[in-house]
């Protein structure tokens, strides 16, 4: 849903998203085995691909020059991000506990154009270890909630350094005699450390505080189901316990959210708006999520949304001892609006109690 979701109804994501959300839970959640799976879906850099599949095939020595070279300018600046997340829990309402083991990889590559001294810029990479903790409680008819969220954590940074450059190499600045070298370092168990994170949030569900039933006011309320949501995550920088710059804290980020969630016969559909990371340094509509969601016969799901500005989208199934979820996600690589797009294909399976 374009990474939106701060003030929707809670369910098992909610202690990730906004831990007063498990307020509204209602019964018990068992996700016994569920495996994420997310690639990298670097259109132009596939079109490009198959572009110089098809010159290959004909006599034109210069066309194949050309989009060979294409193809690899559009490859070697290109941004990829590669996840495998396995997250084992149990919800019910007011509290959640999963065990997590995450690791991620996500690299973009600047070889062309005005980045052309830069060789790799390894972001987020990381491999973690640890367990999710959730409460969350309403007050006045459950109109008003909170909660929090504790996440001890192992990480390990796989790469010494998170950016390599051309003239780094040539300045011989790290060690190593090779770019392999200068970039893994020689020893990842001591880039190692443990972590606590901690994030609170609260929701408020719009009342109509004795207005008349048959007012506007009273029937908009009870079908469109108003919400506002607002988090606080990885508060104090999630200082990681180390010594050493990696593996590197997580930044604190601040995000606000609405949400309706209106239903018709055997259509249920949630429509939210998110403000994300609003004291950061970035451009305000890499901050801007939105996402839009329709559950038919409480078991389809499909989505759309809008994630910095790029198109998301997928679908999930939700049976008996099994839930499926498919999607195509998106985020913006850098601080600057729609400079260039990091996008992935994910698959979620799990089995259910």
């Amino acid at each position: 849903m374009g990474g939106a979701g701060l003030a929707l109804t809670g369910d098992k994501d909610s202690a990730m998203m906004n831990p007063a959300s498990l307020a509204d839970v209602e019964g018990t959640d068992w996700q016994l085995f569920p495996v994420l799976i997310e690639v990298p879906f670097a259109v132009d850099t596939l079109q490009t691909g198959l572009d110089y599949n098809d010159a290959r095939d004909g006599n034109d020595t210069a066309a194949k020059k050309a989009a060979l070279e294409k193809f690899l300018r559009e490859a070697g600046s290109s941004s990829y991000r590669t996840r495998m997340n396995l997250y084992p829990s149990y919800t019910r309402r007011y509290m959640h506990f999963g065990l997590l083991f995450d690791t991620l990889a996500d690299d973009n590559f600047r070889m062309g154009g005005l980045g052309s001294n830069q060789l790799m810029e390894a972001g987020d990479t990381s491999i973690t270890a640890g367990a999710i903790l959730s409460g969350g409680y309403g007050f006045d008819n459950n109109s008003i909630q909170v909660g929090a969220t504790l996440r001890p954590m192992y990480r390990v940074s796989p790469f010494e350094n998170y950016d390599q450059r051309v003239l780094d190499v040539a300045a011989g600045k790290n060690a190593g005699s090779s770019v392999q070298n200068q970039i893994f370092g020689n020893d990842a168990a001591k880039r190692t450390a443990m972590g606590v994170a901690v994030d609170a949030g609260a929701k408020y569900w719009l009342q109509t505080y004795g207005s008349p039933a048959d007012g506007f006011y009273s029937r908009f309320v009870k079908q469109w189901k108003p919400s506002f949501g607002v988090t606080y995550q990885d508060i104090g920088n999630t200082r990681v316990m180390t010594d050493k710059n990696l593996p590197a804290d997580i930044k604190q980020s601040v995000s606000v959210g609405m949400a309706v969630q209106p239903s018709w016969r055997f259509v249920e559909t949630a429509w939210a708006l998110d403000f994300r990371n609003v004291t950061d340094e970035k451009a305000i509509w890499n901050k801007l999520h939105f996402g839009a969601e329709a559950l038919l016969w409480k078991f389809w799901a499909i989505r759309a949304g809008v994630s910095q500005g790029y198109i998301t989208g997928g679908m999930g199934i939700n049976i008996p001892f099994f839930e499926m979820d498919v999607y195509v996600a998106a985020k913006e690589a850098g601080s600057y609006a729609s400079i260039d797009e990091v996008r992935t294909i994910g698959l979620r399976l799990s089995l259910t109690l």
